[in-house]
């Protein structure tokens, strides 16, 4: 059995903000660990702090032909099928970025190493997987319209 392939993958660009938050986490589990009677408040905070980003922080992204899948900490990995994609935009905040907008769910915010080929490769991917899913419409109402 083959194992498929990504027709295009990346790392996630970590900020300086991310960066400074874990190196936080692991001094508040060190003090927590090494004070005198030792702290189980600073471990578990420390711990509580880390697993937080460990969980909510992309790793890796890996395009294939049908999805794009994100890759968290181990265990956590979120695929996106194309169909259920209704926009990728490039966003410029603070920390720029890709926000893609999923249908009958939240968007996810990616921040691939670089965002221009990201956003190429994906929607070329999109595109030829059918494009983006459709806005969903809200059902019509039934009554009469009124002239």
């Amino acid at each position: 059995m083959e194992i498929e392939q990504p027709i295009y993958s990346t790392s996630h660009s970590r900020s300086l903000f991310q960066r400074i938050n874990m190196a936080i986490s692991v001094v508040v589990i060190v003090l927590g660990a090494f004070s005198i009677q030792g702290n189980p408040f600073l471990i578990f905070l420390g711990l509580g702090i880390g697993g937080l980003y460990w969980f909510t922080t992309p790793n890796q992204y890996f395009i294939y032909a049908d999805k794009l899948i994100i890759h968290y900490g181990k265990p956590r990995i979120v695929e996106v099928p194309f169909d259920k994609i209704r926009d990728a935009t490039m966003v410029k905040m603070p920390f720029s970025g890709v926000f893609i907008r999923r249908v009958g769910k939240s968007g996810v915010f990616s921040r691939p190493k670089n965002i221009e080929e990201f956003l190429d490769a994906l929607w070329d991917a999109i595109q030829k997987n059918g494009g983006p899913a459709p806005e969903v419409l809200p059902p019509e109402d039934d009554a009469p319209k009124s002239d």
